[in-house]
Order: structure tokens, then C-alpha cells, then sequence
């Protein structure tokens, strides 16, 4: 179950199921992108918005540079770019599709 103001995984969702909408930004926009994301999220069904910080154990259990990517890529109906001036100078944008 999702408490107000922190996204989580829905239990009906598989861990790496498909998400209507997925987020990628800079560390530095976290707070932002999250009150988004929260947004998107209470228009939608639990479990089908992707943010990162919702998967931390997901992500850092798996394969960061092939993980991101099939969820940007293939997993989601939606990739939002967050862009900013910190964007281009981290990892993602280098592995996101």
C-alpha cells in the first residue's frame, strides 16, 4: 500500500511489469520530479508510475546500465525526461535510450 506523499511499488505489479508513465531526471530534481510524479500517480492506478527511488532495491540489484534502459525503453507507455542543467552531466542520459 502507498502512504500519501511516497510512491511504491503496487503489490499487484510485478516488480519489472510495465508502467504507464516513467520518470528520469538529475539526483538534484528529485524533490521536484517526485511531487510529479505523485501527482501523475493519484490521476492513475498504484504501481504504474516509475520513479526510481520507489525501486531503490530494484536498481541497485540489477544491472543499472541495462535495467534503466528497458524500462525507458520498453517497459513504459511514457518516458518523461526531466530535463535541467544537471541532466547531461550524469550517467542516465548516457544509458537512457
Amino acid at each position: 500500500m502507498s502512504r500519501r506523499g511516497q510512491l511504491q511499488p503496487h503489490s499487484d505489479v510485478p516488480t519489472f511489469g510495465v508502467y504507464a508513465v516513467a520518470f528520469s531526471f538529475a539526483g538534484k530534481q528529485a524533490d521536484l520530479v517526485r511531487e510529479i510524479a505523485l501527482a501523475v500517480e493519484a490521476e492513475l492506478l498504484p504501481g504504474e508510475v516509475f520513479f526510481d527511488e520507489s525501486f531503490v532495491n530494484v536498481v541497485q540489484d540489477t544491472n543499472t546500465a541495462s535495467f534503466l534502459p528497458d524500462v525507458y525503453g520498453n517497459r513504459c507507455v511514457l518516458a518523461v525526461r526531466c530535463l535541467s542543467d544537471d541532466y547531461h552531466q550524469t550517467l542516465w542520459p548516457g544509458i537512457d535510450p
